[in-house]
């Protein structure tokens, strides 16, 4: 039976998030195999639809630092150093002696 290009799309798209859903357990070619699809055809309609699918399905969750801003802004004529609380005391020290080596 001839299926219209709107069922066809429908197929393909169901398999694409069946696969998605599955986290890719094993290799593409068995996956295809167990559900007795071409892997080729598999391939066009994932690449077809990947766009689309990843943006509302993605396994990946933005990450946010909500670290407050905090620590100290050293400022000598036109230079500005912010210190963050955890700041490396040593390379301050490198800093400050080169900037001492330059201003006098």
């Amino acid at each position: 039976m001839y299926k219209s290009s709107e069922e066809e799309r429908l197929k393909w798209k169901e398999q694409v998030q069946l696969y998605e859903a599955s986290n890719h357990q094993g290799s593409l070619a068995s996956w295809c195999r167990k559900q007795q699809i071409g892997c080729g055809a598999f391939r066009y309609w994932k690449n077809k639809f990947g766009s689309k699918l990843s943006n509302s399905q993605s396994p990946f969750a933005e990450l946010v630092n909500h670290t407050p801003k905090t620590g100290i802004t050293i400022e000598c004529h036109s230079v500005k150093i912010h210190l963050t609380p955890d700041f490396d005391p040593i390379t301050l020290e490198k800093c400050l002696k080169v900037l001492r080596g330059n201003l006098c």
